[in-house]
């Protein structure tokens, strides 16, 4: 028996096979027992805050309209949403999700429609949840961008890509964010957490990042992963914003600053991807195509991308 197994059957009652699955922060596990119930087992490091992971389970709780299928919490064999381990590793299961990632499939430019519909939904299903505070920064949050350019820019060892994303800060460093709805959000609808049956999207995973940031940066980061190694990136951007549109309606200040936060979720991306230790691939799965992206879209006309995106009109979503 492994190690997660073990943990699986003692602290959750569940007794099968476990599969490791790769992870930013946490080991994960898939657990499959004898009558094919399916679960994911995630493992927080040991200096991880509960408060954190009870935050993102009251998120999950949220998400039982959405339109998709979301994760649901296992409790513990003491009927408690997590385990802490005898090391001090924070043990947390969840309902197993079915389907294949956007990524995998393909990223298929046809579905961006619907991402932007998920991403509207999810906002809707999450705008009455009470925020969290977290105990420090989180460099996935979209308002704290600019200190986490700042701080690992130098992390980049070619000079051309550093000047990037200095003009990439320029840009950031304009945004009123005091004009933006807040809400909490998903916070990372990436071509992995977005999963695919019957080419069509069907589930949204993975909410360990969930975190109060702006609203239309759940938009911003469902555009900037789907638009990755796409041909025609911009119409994909485009049509995830019809879908959004269908659901939620921004403000003009949320349209205006759209095209920028994409550019700032990109340079996030590639540079937490260049501080890393390099030992953990997962770190740095999008690391070369958002670098592509990133270059494309500061070469183009950014004035002109940003009208065709308060172009889009406003669709009405099938009865």
């Amino acid at each position: 028996m492994t190690e997660h197994e073990r943990i699986a059957a003692d602290r959750f009652g569940l007794t099968g096979t476990s599969n490791p699955l790769p992870g930013y922060t946490d080991e994960n596990a898939k657990i499959v027992d004898r009558n094919g119930d399916t679960a994911l087992l995630r493992i927080s490091p040991s200096d991880a805050d509960p408060g954190e992971i009870a935050f993102c389970q009251r998120v999950i709780g949220a998400t039982v309209d959405l339109e998709v299928e979301t994760p649901s919490v296992v409790p513990t064999i003491d009927g408690d949403g997590w385990a802490i381990l005898d090391d001090g590793r924070i043990a947390h299961m969840y309902k197993w999700v079915d389907g294949v990632s956007f990524s995998e499939v393909g990223s298929p430019a046809h579905l961006a429609g619907e991402i932007g519909a998920v991403a509207g939904s999810m906002v809707c299903c999450l705008c009455g949840v009470k925020a969290w505070q977290r105990s420090s920064g989180f460099e996935w949050e979209m308002t704290d961008a600019g200190r986490v350019l700042r701080e690992q820019m130098g992390s980049i060892g070619d000079g051309r890509r550093r000047k990037l994303i200095g003009r990439v800060l320029d840009r950031y460093d304009r945004i009123d964010f005091s004009t933006l709805p807040r809400q909490v959000i998903h916070n990372d609808l990436n071509g992995e957490n977005l999963l695919v049956r019957d080419d069509a999207i069907s589930g949204v995973i993975d909410f360990a990042d969930v975190v109060e940031s702006v609203r239309i940066a759940e938009l911003a980061i469902a555009c900037a992963y789907a638009m990755l190694g796409q041909i025609d990136p911009v119409s994909v951007a485009l049509d995830i914003i019809a879908g959004y549109r269908s659901v939620v309606e921004p403000t003009g200040a949320e349209i205006d600053v759209l095209f920028d936060l994409i550019l700032a979720r990109l340079a996030i991306s590639v540079t937490m991807s260049a501080s890393s230790d390099g030992t953990n691939p997962h770190q740095l799965a999008s690391e070369a195509p958002a670098w592509d992206l990133l270059g494309h879209l500061m070469a183009a006309d950014v004035d002109a991308i940003s009208a065709e995106f308060a172009a889009v009109p406003q669709a009405r979503r099938p009865a």
